[in-house]
């Protein structure tokens, strides 16, 4: 192993390297990939989607490094841990938070279309924002609103915590209204109805702008 190491990660200190094999084994973990062959192919669509390499050898220690360990971090569950990379900790948890905001809107605004014979989409999707409002006013998180968006004011201290109890609601009503849909959290998701099933896009690069959240001491 440490041959393997020495000759696959020559771009990457010995810290780096250590970090990423089990970062990468975390991930596989998560993922339920345990193939020796399904690990590699995995490896290399990580190294190519976020840094358009397929050696670690030609990484860099800074910007590739990063991007490459965020990835993995989020395959592996480890949010906390993606917020180490790329931005920073609060920048990072922040965005996590509006992401997950975002989709919990979006499904509650599926679970008041799937209560009515005919839907009203203007309507559901209030109903959805009204839902958020609630959470975060339940959590003690300070709302209003400015620019057409909906900004929330979060202790830099409890972002973590925030964005833990949001993916706690986001999952229990993926499992109400798509129990067959994986739970796991991707911040660049969508749920959606059509034709009166719930479904997903993972398009979206960034969270879109409804909410944002504004991080206070």
């Amino acid at each position: 192993m440490t041959t393997l190491l020495l000759t696959t990660t020559d771009g990457l200190t010995k810290k780096q390297a250590a970090m990423f094999w089990r970062t990468f084994g975390a991930a596989c973990s998560e993922q339920g990939i345990r193939d020796k062959d399904a690990r590699e192919t995995y490896r290399r669509r990580v190294l190519l989607e976020t840094t358009g390499k397929l050696h670690m050898g030609n990484l860099n220690r800074t910007r590739d490094y990063e991007r490459v360990m965020m990835r993995l971090c989020q395959d592996a569950g480890d949010y906390e841990g993606a917020c180490r990379y790329v931005g920073g900790n609060e920048k990072r948890i922040a965005a996590l938070v509006e992401a997950c905001l975002w989709q919990v809107m979006d499904l509650a605004t599926i679970e008041s279309a799937l209560k009515v014979q005919a839907p009203d989409s203007f309507a559901c999707r209030n109903d959805g924002i009204q839902y958020v409002l609630a959470i975060c006013k339940q959590a003690g998180i300070r709302t209003y609103t400015g620019d057409s968006q909906y900004w929330m004011d979060i202790s830099k201290g409890l972002l973590s915590s925030v964005f833990k109890m949001l993916d706690t609601h986001r999952r229990r009503m993926l499992k109400r209204c798509a129990p067959d849909m994986p739970l796991k959290f991707d911040m660049g998701t969508q749920y959606f109805m059509r034709g009166g099933v719930v479904k997903a896009t993972n398009e979206a690069t960034e969270a879109p702008s409804a909410f944002k959240v504004k991080v206070v001491v």
